[in-house]
């Protein structure tokens, strides 16, 4: 198989995205809804559309290096953000507090990067309860290529979309975000209550 046919799922992958994203905004009906229920609709369609985008599909390992899934990516780039921000120590604990999944799927993944060499685990010696992370070099070598994959994805994605446009989407998806973990948190803490309530 040559490189241009190893490529040519990828770029179909990337014109059905495409196409989709446009047939869905340009559908009859898409600029004059008038109810508050045929929004919360439209919004509902896109974010099912949103989340069967197969990112594990973009990130994984090709001829160009070494790759991670999606969930992998996700406690990569959550290690390497704290790292950048000054972070002595990157515990399993705090991993835990910053990602939206739960600690068993947490720890699934970490075995997983641990497996393939990726990460190290290290126990803290001041509190050996506590367990410190860290990427390999190859684990940060995984991380970057999967990183440059991501970034190109979206950059093609939104290779149209001006600055104005731009800057009003971070706004909203900012606060869409926050409304979304604000509300999870909850729902996160009503469960606990509920399990640790007495019989």
């Amino acid at each position: 198989m040559t490189k241009e046919d190893d490529a040519a799922p990828r770029r179909i992958c990337r014109e059905q995205l495409r196409t989709d994203g446009t047939r869905l905004y340009d559908m009859p009906g898409w600029k004059t809804m008038n109810s508050r229920e045929e929004r919360f609709a439209k919004v509902t369609e896109l974010f099912q559309t949103l989340h069967r985008i197969r990112f594990s599909e973009i990130l994984e390992s090709d001829n160009n290096g070494p790759g991670m899934c999606m969930p992998e990516f996700s406690i990569a780039l959550c290690i390497n953000k704290m790292e950048e921000e000054g972070c002595e120590q990157v515990l399993v604990a705090d991993l835990v507090k910053k990602l939206p999944s739960s600690p068993q799927a947490i720890s699934k993944y970490l075995k997983q990067l641990e497996d393939r060499g990726l990460i190290e685990r290290v126990s803290v010696r001041s509190d050996r309860r506590s367990t410190e992370l860290m990427l390999t070099d190859k684990g940060r070598e995984a991380f970057e290529c999967s990183r440059k994959r991501m970034d190109m994805f979206f950059r093609e994605v939104f290779a149209e979309v001006g600055d104005e446009e731009f800057d009003r989407m971070i706004g909203f998806l900012n606060r869409i975000c926050e409304s979304m973990m604000k509300r999870s948190q909850q729902a996160h803490e009503n469960c606990r209550r509920e399990i640790n309530a007495p019989a």
